[in-house]
């Protein structure tokens, strides 16, 4: 079994929570871990939501790993990654970012990035 909702953070408050970690092997039918990178501020209430509904989605996925990058720490690093606008989610090379991040958004793009 791979590590069930791993999920690193910055800054002060930086911790590491995962649920249930035990390295027994591969992944089940030799799936990729893949890697979610939400870019967010601590100030930003829209960053707060769709941390919560990306969290939700992912919760019960063993092999999805959520990053998640203050912008506020690293400009520089951010601006390289493309990102213009915050919340955002990469995957891979695939980008979503806007205003208003819905669930429903979320969910739609995780499907189109062959997350969900």
């Amino acid at each position: 079994m791979v590590p069930q909702s791993l999920i690193v953070g910055e800054g002060k408050r930086r911790r590491l929570l995962i649920n249930s970690i035990k390295y027994m092997g591969a992944p089940p039918n030799d799936k990729r871990i893949m890697t979610i990178i939400l870019y967010r501020t601590r100030l930003c209430p829209r960053c707060y939501l769709a941390r919560k509904h990306l969290l939700d989605l992912t919760r019960h996925r063993p092999d999805l790993i959520v990053e998640e990058r203050e912008i506020l720490r690293d400009l520089i690093a951010t601006g390289r990654d493309g990102i213009t606008m915050i919340p955002a989610i990469k995957v891979g090379d695939r980008m979503l970012s806007g205003i208003y991040l819905d669930r429903h958004r979320i969910e739609a793009f995780l499907q189109q990035t062959g997350c969900l």
